[in-house]
């Protein structure tokens, strides 16, 4: 059920877009409009790229071969990267704990979606100029905190008046999956905070 959900959100809502701008653009060069034709190729390659990684990400997801905490620590890690540090914000990631702990596929995949979530949030909405990630794996329970330097939310809530609330509402949704214990705290002077609390 998760995965065509997955499949139904991520990868075919991307398609359906990759369709709309195919045509835009064909209808744009046969007008002559070069510059109109680039842009809409440009979205075409935009959302090629995220729907490879997105792709990536749903295969690796039901790898039972990757189902470690230490795969999923090097995945986040390099997410994290690959999201902040072109936008030139400070990225401190710190893992403690073991790291050979294995991982259902399910709380697996909502830890890192989670994860994702958070940190797209500090990266778009959060005009944050760091962010801090904190995961602990100590006596069958793992933690992770996230916390960005941004502008906070309007309503820790998750309402859709708030930054994020869309993404508020899924993330509070996946922790219900996994039974575990999730915090959102942010102020406009103290940025965000993600706290989440796993029984494993």
């Amino acid at each position: 059920t998760r995965l065509s959900r997955d499949l139904h959100d991520d990868i075919g809502s991307t398609l359906s877009s990759i369709n709309i701008l195919t045509s835009l653009a064909r209808r744009k060069a046969e007008a002559g409009d070069v510059e109109g034709a680039a842009a809409s190729l440009t979205g075409i390659s935009e959302r090629s790229q995220r729907l490879q990684r997105n792709m990536s990400d749903i295969v690796w997801s039901v790898d039972p071969d990757r189902d470690s905490l230490a795969e999923l620590l090097v995945r986040m890690r390099e997410f994290g990267a690959s999201v902040l540090e072109p936008k030139e914000i400070t990225y401190h990631f710190d893992a403690q704990g073991d790291h050979t702990a294995a991982l259902p596929p399910m709380v697996k995949s909502n830890l890192y979606l989670i994860f994702k979530e958070a940190v797209n949030n500090a990266a778009k909405h959060a005009q944050a100029t760091s962010v801090n990630v904190a995961i602990s794996y100590r006596h069958n329970r793992l933690n992770m905190i996230i916390a960005d330097n941004g502008k906070g939310l309007q309503d820790a809530s998750g309402s859709s008046a708030a930054r994020g609330g869309n993404g508020l509402r899924n993330m509070r949704k996946r922790a219900e999956e996994m039974k575990a214990e999730l915090r959102i705290a942010g102020s406009p002077d103290q940025g965000t905070t993600i706290d989440l609390s796993i029984p494993l």
